[in-house]
C-alpha cells in the first residue's frame, strides 16, 4: 500500500490484484453462506430490556458480548431495524439470570 492513497483506490497492479483477490474471496464467502447476513432488531431488543430489568447493566452485557455500550445502546434505541445476523445470535445467547441468583 502507498501512503498518499489507501488499498482500494491505488491504480498500481499490486493494489488492483489485491482488491480483486479481496472481491473474488468475498463473492466465494457469500456463495458458500448465502444465509440472511441481517436480521430484525426487536427480539434482542427485547432480550436486552430483559437482561436489564435482570440487574445487568449495558456495561456488564457489553464485557459478557463483546460488544460496544454505543451498539448495544443503538440496538436498543432502534438506530436502525435490522442488525447484523451474528450479532443478534451472539446477544441472545447471553442467559437471562433472575435478579436473585
Amino acid at each position: 500500500m502507498h501512503a498518499s492513497t489507501s488499498w482500494h483506490t491505488c491504480p498500481c497492479d499490486d493494489c488492483r490484484a489485491d482488491l480483486r483477490a479481496y472481491n473474488r474471496k468475498y463473492m466465494r464467502d457469500l456463495r458458500a453462506n448465502p444465509g440472511p447476513r441481517l436480521t430484525d432488531r426487536a427480539p434482542v431488543a427485547a432480550h436486552l430490556d430483559a437482561l436489564r430489568d435482570a440487574g445487568m447493566t449495558l456495561a456488564d452485557i457489553a464485557a459478557v458480548s463483546g460488544y460496544s455500550r454505543s451498539y448495544l445502546h443503538d440496538v436498543m434505541a432502534g438506530r436502525s431495524q435490522r442488525i447484523r445476523a451474528i450479532a443478534a445470535e451472539d446477544l441472545l445467547s447471553i442467559p437471562v439470570r433472575s435478579a436473585a441468583a
